[in-house]
């Protein structure tokens, strides 16, 4: 009896140290997802994703030989030009990565993503976004999560929507000239002039053959 007590006891500690063991994996292990969401909704890019980080920023593999410090994998204003770094050693050294083509929507989603930093970028004969990083988890708001969506700017011109043309000015017209003062003679006051002449000549000889009679008769 007592030593199928001791057998059970030896169970169910083993029993417990599993479950720790297990609640402890998930804890480190877990499992979240990328979503990635391109500007446009273009589909059939190749998206990219590679781990080259843990969670506090320390290189992993091949990607420690870099030497970039854990200060610029997680500041976010020098994440930019790290991702730049480590796409150009990927690239550079064939490196393998999954890759997951965008829908229809412009959406490409990479699920069994564990804890870790990964290098995202865009694969095909032009760049439409630069490559950045993405921790898994990240911080959104006041909760964390393990399921992130990131959304890249596009750099490539056909994503970037084009400034509208500068108008031409019209050129002015042909100023019109001024109203310049008129330098011929009116006539208005010299027909005024004959009309009262020819008036008073009128009257004159009106006048004057009455008297011309008179004298006549009298010679």
């Amino acid at each position: 009896m007592r030593k199928l007590r001791k057998k059970l006891n030896k169970l169910g500690f083993l029993g417990a140290l599993c479950l720790c063991l297990v609640s402890f994996s998930l804890n480190v292990y877990a499992i979240g997802s990328i979503t990635v969401k391109v500007e446009e909704a273009r589909a059939d890019l190749d998206i990219n994703i590679c781990p080259v980080a843990e969670v506090d920023g320390k290189l992993i593999g091949d990607f420690a030989s870099l030497g970039l410090t854990q200060e610029q994998m997680i500041k976010e204003s020098l994440r930019r030009s790290s991702a730049q770094t480590l796409y150009e050693y990927v690239t550079k050294n064939g490196l393998p990565s999954t890759v997951i083509k965008t829908d229809a929507q412009g959406v490409a989603r990479f699920p069994g993503a564990t804890e870790a930093i990964y290098l995202i970028w865009e694969d095909s004969d032009g760049l439409n976004f630069s490559p950045f990083l993405v921790s898994v988890p990240t911080i959104v708001g006041e909760s964390v999560t393990f399921d992130v969506t990131a959304e890249p700017k596009a750099d490539d011109p056909e994503l970037t929507p084009t400034p509208p043309p500068t108008p031409t000015p019209t050129p002015p017209g042909p100023t019109p000239p001024p109203d310049l003062p008129q330098t011929g003679t009116d006539m208005l006051p010299i027909w005024l002039l004959i009309g009262f002449g020819a008036v008073v000549l009128l009257v004159g000889v009106v006048l004057l053959l009455p008297a011309k009679r008179k004298e006549q008769e009298n010679a």
